[in-house]
């Protein structure tokens, strides 16, 4: 029993030792061999993000068609007004929010919608005020149209729904548009090359202004023919005519156009019916060269009413622009003058800053821009401004007015 028990013991010794020898060679295998299988899958993963990269992301096929855009614009204003009986000056901060959604419907159609922000519904404007005790802010539907460009006839663009205005307007004046202004209807443009330094445009609109029950429809209607000239140098030259028809205004109230007169002239003083038609002409023009690298415009455009016969009935602005604010640290500033006369244009439409809306005044507008950062841009506008609205009804008072305002903005886009 001795011996058996003594070789027992010698087994189990023996066991114990080669275990204390191997089993560390033994877990190392082991580790070694997880660590490899870890890598495997990370190539596997990597090969599998690599591949995702290639074909687009993960997102499905209608969402890579989808492009999003918007911005943000925070504003402080200054108003002083001389036809205030207070003679107060009006300070106030204000927002402007838009977010907006391009779709690829296919190789020839698409589709924008956009909201934005607004204190009502009019055209005009989407400013939201802050005050009303943090309230929330509406929004409403600011753009919503397709665009249709056949394959076929390269150039064509058909617009159709409530849309980015179609009419080029030289310096982005508001002689007969607010920036803001976004029509509602049909529009199509045409643009060809007329030789290799010359490209001409053709642009029609027909927009529903106001639909009425039991008479004609307001409608707004447009034409424009333009061409851009570029010399060897660089310098280029824009000119154009249009021609714009407001139907079924005559004798009409101002709800029956949708909007107020906004100093267009009325019937009888103190009135709100419209006196006048607009059948409208225009002619522009705006040249553009580099003065020692800096690029500097100058542009102009003349209008006026053929159906209104009271001699008011013309506008006209004058401006320059230099440089452009684009890169970070890069800037602009542009001055214009303008004058617009009682019925020279539809005064629901026009620049709602400018003498505070519509027809009846002239001034001065003066802006600069600084490119603060990418996709973001601070302003300073100011308006030097004298309004004369006698004929007008409740468009402000009647009479000549000062009225100054000042705007600093601060713009984020994406």
């Amino acid at each position: 029993m001795k011996k058996r028990s003594v070789n027992l013991l010698g087994r189990l010794l023996f066991m114990t030792v080669m275990f204390g020898l191997f089993a560390p060679l033994t877990a190392q295998a082991a580790q070694d061999a997880r660590v490899e299988k870890l890598e495997e899958s990370v190539k596997a993963l990597q090969a599998e993000i690599d591949a995702l990269k290639s074909d687009g992301g993960v997102a499905p096929d209608w969402v890579k068609k989808i492009t999003p855009f918007g911005d943000f614009r925070y504003r402080y204003e200054s108003l002083l007004d001389s036809g205030d009986s207070l003679g107060n000056e009006r300070r106030r901060n204000r927002i402007r929010a838009r977010l907006g959604f391009k779709a690829e419907i296919n190789d020839e159609w698409d589709a924008t919608f956009r909201i934005a922000t607004g204190s009502s519904d009019t055209a005009t404007s989407t400013n939201q005020t802050l005050d009303d005790s943090f309230e929330e802010k509406d929004l409403w539907l600011d753009l919503g149209y397709a665009a249709w460009s056949p394959q076929g006839c390269p150039g064509l663009d058909v617009l159709l729904g409530k849309m980015l205005n179609p009419f080029y307007r030289v310096g982005k004046n508001q002689l007969i548009w607010d920036s803001d202004v976004n029509p509602e209807g049909g529009a199509a443009s045409y643009e060809f090359v007329v030789n290799d330094d010359t490209m001409a445009t053709l642009v029609s609109g027909a927009f529903m202004l106001n639909e009425r029950d039991t008479d004609a429809d307001a409608g707004y209607f447009g034409l424009q023919a333009r061409l851009k000239h570029e010399f060897e140098s660089a310098n280029y030259l824009i000119c154009g005519l249009s021609y714009y028809n407001i139907g079924n205004i005559h004798s009409q109230t101002s709800a029956g156009s949708g909007v107020t007169l906004m100093g267009n002239t009325a019937t009888t003083p103190g009135g709100a019916i419209y006196r006048y038609d607009y059948d409208i002409a225009e002619a522009f023009a705006e040249y553009g060269w580099k003065c020692n690298g800096t690029p500097v415009a100058v542009f102009s455009n003349y209008l006026e009413n053929s159906a209104a016969t009271n001699g008011n009935n013309t506008a006209y602005s004058v401006g320059c622009q230099l440089n452009k604010a684009k890169d970070p640290g890069s800037w602009q500033l542009k001055g214009s003058f303008r004058e617009i006369q009682s019925d020279a244009a539809f005064g629901g439409l026009t620049d709602s800053d400018f003498i505070d809306g519509g027809t009846g005044g002239k001034g001065w507008v003066i802006n600069g821009k600084y490119q603060v950062a990418k996709n973001v841009q601070a302003g300073l506008t100011v308006f030097l401004n004298d309004r004369d609205r006698r004929n007008a009804a409740g468009s402000g008072g009647s009479g000549s007015q000062n009225y100054e305002r000042i705007q600093a903005d601060l713009v984020f886009k994406f």
